[in-house]
């Protein structure tokens, strides 16, 4: 069944997803494959994400979820052999409330005072076949991917800002990673995850977003 998905980083973006959980491991594991990625360091993905997904069967689908974004965000940055992201209890709270606000507004804004933290968001709406928010929200923001260019010179890194949120989650130089979602009253759900040191940091770009690694 067809799951439509609003993603939204400074600007508008949406996007469609298809199908369960199963079918967005498997696209991680075709881009493991096709990228000569360590296949141990997947198999070890899937075997902690099986954890998680236990801790996710609940009645309320949006708990679990910053454990979830931890490992989802770190295997990617693996690929891009930037350093793994730690959990924060301050980001986590942080993003909950974000969370929490968007869905009493049921509405979309990015609103990070002083640009504090970087910011991406995710809105479901339907959970309807969707176990694991987290995998799917990072699977859909590593897709901006397709539209950056490695090689691109460092003011055309910046303006691409349909990339934005890739960049966000590989983003060298941030330490700390914190998530959050909460439903609102017509069953949508925002899913909010929040990043400090923030990213996309004009003039930056080059030395912080690496390419993926070939092995």
């Amino acid at each position: 069944m067809n799951k439509s998905i609003a993603i939204f980083l400074l600007g508008v973006q949406f996007a469609v997803v298809i199908g369960l959980n199963d079918i967005f491991r498997g696209k991680l594991h075709r881009f493991a494959v096709k990228n000569k990625t360590n296949i141990e360091q997947f198999n070890l993905y899937v075997e902690n994400e099986e954890e998680v997904y236990d801790t996710q069967q609940s009645n309320d689908a949006t708990k679990g979820c910053a454990a979830a974004a931890l490992i989802r965000h770190n295997f990617y940055r693996q690929i891009h052999e930037v350093p793994p992201l730690v959990l924060s209890e301050k980001l986590n709270e942080y993003s909950k409330r974000r969370a929490d606000s968007l869905a009493n507004e049921n509405t979309i804004y990015h609103h990070v005072p002083n640009y504090t933290y970087g910011e991406n968001v995710l809105y479901f709406r339907s959970l309807e076949g969707i176990h694991d928010l987290s995998f799917v929200a990072v699977e859909e923001w590593y897709e901006g991917i397709e539209y950056f260019d490695f090689n691109w010179e460092e003011g055309v890194m910046s303006a691409a800002s349909r990339a934005h949120e890739f960049t966000q989650l590989i983003w060298k130089d941030t330490k700390e990673l914190g998530a959050g979602a909460a439903k609102s009253e017509n069953g949508g759900v925002f899913l909010v995850c929040l990043y400090d040191p923030p990213g996309n940091i004009i003039g930056q770009f080059m030395k912080n977003v690496n390419p993926p690694t070939e092995r």
